[in-house]
């Protein structure tokens, strides 16, 4: 498993947000110009937020983007599962992958099963309120 950079910068924006958070709207240039980020590059990953109903935005002046929820209703799993296409430690356990003409007799499926349920339930119990910042300065972390 290796987590893009989309998915990296998904985190960011969503931390971001959070630590910015207000009534108002948040432009996607502040955001992009906070994390160092290209505002082209943020859009596609805004857009696919958006979509998938974690973010609201709203068109024209005052217009921007913002959390739907408390950050602490969403988890780092949550997050990633939406920009990732696995987050499994190996092909044969993907969601969509063709039966392994070895698995009754794989010695090692079971070691790469653990660590699959290891990393989901660690992602799932990370949520975006726990790798907020204290100071909440929102651009002096690395992810």
């Amino acid at each position: 498993m290796l987590i893009s950079t989309k998915g990296r910068y998904a985190l960011r924006v969503m931390i971001d947000l959070a630590e910015h958070r207000s009534d108002d709207f948040v432009a996607l240039k502040e955001v992009a110009d906070r994390q160092g980020i290209s505002e082209k590059y943020l859009e596609s990953i805004i857009r696919m937020l958006v979509k998938a109903k974690v973010l609201e935005s709203l068109r024209g002046k005052g217009g921007g983007y913002r959390l739907k929820k408390s950050p602490d209703e969403y988890t780092a799993g949550s997050i990633l599962r939406l920009t990732e296409d696995s987050l499994a430690p190996v092909s044969c356990l993907e969601e969509d992958a063709d039966r392994c003409p070895r698995m009754t007799q794989c010695r090692t499926r079971a070691l790469w099963q653990g660590l699959d349920k290891v990393i989901n339930e660690y992602l799932d119990n990370v949520t975006v309120a726990d790798l907020m910042g204290d100071d909440v300065a929102g651009d002096d972390y690395v992810i």
